[in-house]
C-alpha cells in the first residue's frame, strides 16, 4: 500500500493514498498534492492540531462507509459525528482551513411529519424519498405556498422504515393550482410503485410549469439524498 504523510503541527501522520481526505475537489490538501511530495521525508504541513485532524479523518472515513452502504452501523455513527462537529468551533475552523467544510455547518438535517414512517439514517427507495422531500418542502421552505396530501395504501410484504406505502400525492399551491401524481397501485397485499423513469418524468414535466418550477427544481436537487444519508441537509 502506498502512503502520503501529513505534518499536523509537528505530528507526522501516515495515511493511505486512497483516504478520502486526498480526493475532495478543491480542498487544501488535494491542491497541495500538486506541488508537495507528501513523503515521509517531506510531509505536507497543515496548521491544525493533530487531535482535530484525526477527528476529521475519522469523520471522512465514516461518511464514505455510510454512503457506500457496506456498514449499516456507520450511518448511526456518522450522525453522532456530525452533531459533534456542528457544536465544536475548533473542528469547524479546522475543516474551513482545509477547505472541506461540509454543508452540515450551514444546513439542517431533513425533518418533516413523515419522520415516523421513514428512518432518517436508512437508505430509501426513490419514490419514498420523493414523497418525503415533497412533504418536507411544503412544511418548511414553502410553508403556506405549497400544500400536499398523501394517500397511503397497505403493503404487508414490504412495509418498513425504508419504504412508504404511497399510492398518490396531491400538491396544491396558494392559488389552488393542483398536481395529482399517481405513484403506486394497490394490489391484494402490496403496492406496485411506478418506476424511477416515470418519477423523473414527473419531476421534469412539472419543473417546466411556472407555478411549480421552484418546488420541483428543489425536489430534483434533493433527490440524491434518497439513498445517500450524508446529503440529507437543507
Amino acid at each position: 500500500m502506498n502512503f502520503y504523510y501529513i505534518n499536523a503541527r509537528g505530528t507526522n501522520i501516515q495515511l493511505p493514498i486512497t483516504h478520502p481526505i486526498f480526493h475532495i475537489e478543491n480542498s487544501f490538501i488535494k491542491n497541495g498534492l500538486e506541488w508537495s511530495l507528501c513523503s515521509q521525508e517531506q510531509p505536507f504541513y497543515i496548521d491544525i492540531d493533530s487531535n482535530s485532524f484525526h477527528t476529521i479523518l475519522t469523520y471522512l472515513n465514516c461518511q464514505q462507509e455510510a454512503s457506500s452502504g457496506v456498514d449499516e452501523q456507520a450511518k448511526k455513527y456518522l450522525r453522532l459525528l456530525e452533531k459533534k462537529i456542528e457544536t465544536n468551533p475548533i473542528l469547524l475552523y479546522s475543516m474551513n482551513t482545509l477547505a472541506i467544510l461540509d454543508d452540515i455547518t450551514h444546513k439542517k438535517q431533513w425533518s418533516c411529519s413523515l419522520d415516523n414512517r421513514l428512518d432518517i439514517i436508512e437508505s430509501w427507495d426513490n419514490i419514498s424519498g420523493f414523497v418525503y422531500i415533497v412533504n418536507m418542502l411544503c412544511e418548511n421552505k414553502y410553508k403556506n405556498k405549497y400544500f400536499c396530501i398523501n394517500k397511503f395504501g397497505i403493503d404487508k410484504k414490504n412495509y418498513c422504515k425504508k419504504n412508504i406505502p404511497i399510492l398518490d400525492i396531491v400538491i396544491r399551491d396558494s392559488n389552488n393550482n393542483t398536481v395529482n401524481l399517481l405513484l403506486g397501485r394497490q394490489n391484494e397485499c402490496c403496492i406496485k410503485k411506478i418506476n424511477d423513469d416515470e418519477l423523473y418524468n414527473y419531476i421534469e414535466k412539472f419543473g417546466n410549469i411556472s407555478d411549480f418550477t421552484k418546488l420541483f427544481n428543489d425536489i430534483n436537487e434533493l433527490m440524491p439524498g434518497c439513498n445517500n444519508i450524508s446529503k440529507r441537509y437543507i
